[in-house]
């Protein structure tokens, strides 16, 4: 993954280690522009619209999440990489 992300002037920090799946990373992310820094966490979706479903459906709980401890979900794409995989 590059280190900058030009749709939102975003630069990516490091690159955390995989999560529950080899599917899915969390990288430390900084708006450019403000100084921001948050949690962007892509999610790879190898088996087509199965695992998109399955990744969309992730992300609703993620945006159904409110407690002071866990990290609120701001946005969400669906993105498709330079070799056809969907992100």
């Amino acid at each position: 993954m590059p280190d900058r992300c030009a749709r939102t002037q975003t630069r990516l920090q490091s690159r955390r280690t995989p999560e529950l799946t080899p599917h899915s990373y969390v990288y430390l992310a900084e708006d450019e522009s403000s100084g921001r820094r948050f949690a962007l966490k892509k999610i790879r979706c190898p088996l087509g619209t199965e695992s998109l479903h399955q990744a969309m459906d992730e992300v609703s709980a993620y945006r159904r999440f409110r407690h002071p401890n866990l990290i609120r979900c701001l946005d969400s794409a669906v993105v498709q990489e330079q070799d056809g995989k969907i992100v």
